[in-house]
């Protein structure tokens, strides 16, 4: 229907909206628990409505705790995402946009639902920057200040391709990639027991052949 078409918005905190691929297994137990225990109204059946409430209500516990211990915006994420990743089951790939602060990609403990990354830099210039040990870019500001990097995040491979991009690998089984407002990537496998167990049908039916898939 109209109602469940994505991406689903939350303006608390901040204004966050989600795009996500896959499905929660136990949707049902999460609505009851951010109606009853949140206070969170869920407005449509869709799981990734839950899947954006969860994630923002984890957010908004952690901001709390930040007031009296602070940290960096991307360990308060991360933490937020480690939630999401112990309570959401099933299979799930996606991204949070969180207005003012950046944008987040993730991948469940299994791998299940396949996500990619990639890098430019803004314009038309082809990117030749290094990545870290962390499989991630270098960040903006250990280029130069005058060179800005934008990214991607797509199911599949071609996409980076089609759009520019250079490809830099896949999203972990387990893992959320958080990118600032100035371009920073930031990386960690949030899951403490991440398995990769990835859908075989994103192989053989879903995928275009000539994508790269793990």
């Amino acid at each position: 229907s109209n109602e469940e078409a994505q991406p689903f918005s939350t303006n608390y905190p901040f204004g966050i909206c989600v795009a996500h691929n896959g499905n929660l297994t136990n949707t049902d137990e999460l609505q009851s628990s951010l109606k009853y225990s949140n206070f969170r109204h869920v407005n449509t059946d869709s799981d990734s409505e839950v899947l954006l409430n969860v994630f923002a209500e984890s957010l908004t516990n952690e901001l709390k705790a930040e007031q009296t211990n602070k940290r960096p915006m991307h360990d308060v994420v991360f933490q937020a995402m480690e939630t999401v990743m112990n309570t959401c089951k099933g299979g799930y790939a996606g991204l949070y946009m969180i207005n003012g602060f950046g944008l987040v990609g993730f991948r469940d403990p299994n791998g299940i639902r396949p996500l990619v990354f990639g890098v430019r830099k803004s314009g038309v210039e082809a990117f030749t920057s290094h990545v870290n040990e962390d499989g991630l870019p270098d960040s903006p500001r250990s280029i130069t200040s005058e060179e800005n990097l934008d990214y991607c995040f797509s199911s599949e491979s071609v996409a980076i391709d089609t759009l520019g991009f250079k490809l830099v690998r896949d999203v972990r089984a387990g893992e959320a990639i958080f990118i600032d407002m100035e371009g920073n990537c930031h990386s960690k496998v949030v899951h403490k027991s991440p398995t990769h167990t990835p859908c075989i049908f994103e192989y053989v039916y879903f995928a275009r052949p000539d994508s790269i898939i793990d």
